[in-house]
């Protein structure tokens, strides 16, 4: 988890912590909050940290439905924007990458070939893989 953490601040986010851990954090703190673990919490905290008038975007796909505070989401006019990956962003991120805006080197774990797949997806929760690409 650490290195994800490092990873997200070396990528350009202000802050990147787990939120149960060692960080004290304040209530109502943040503008805006990428919750993207899906854990049945995630949410519920992110609504909990979020600022008045502050903006979370839910990435992480939850295992099963959970329910959060309305009244805090009311109460804070909190936006809240579920998004699922792969959809249509290909065409802008193509983009960012062949302008050099992002630099991607950093996301790369591994680069293997063909006949490793196989071991890669069977070690797809390894905490030290970010990406893996696949050479052909």
């Amino acid at each position: 988890m650490t290195e994800h953490l490092s990873l997200a601040e070396k990528m350009g986010a202000d802050s990147a912590f787990k939120v149960g851990g060692e960080r004290e954090l304040e209530s109502s703190s943040f503008d805006l909050i990428y919750e993207t673990s899906g854990a049945p919490s995630g949410l519920a905290d992110a609504i909990g940290l979020a600022a008045p008038g502050g903006r979370i975007a839910a990435l992480g796909l939850p295992g099963s439905d959970h329910s959060v505070s309305t009244t805090m989401i009311v109460r804070k006019e909190l936006s809240i924007v579920g998004s699922m990956i792969y959809t249509d962003e290909f065409p802008g991120v193509l983009e960012l990458l062949q302008s050099g805006r992002i630099d991607p080197t950093p996301l790369i774990s591994d680069v293997v070939g063909l006949d490793e797949v196989d071991n890669v997806i069977k070690n797809f929760n390894a905490p030290d893989r970010f990406k893996v690409l696949v050479s052909l």
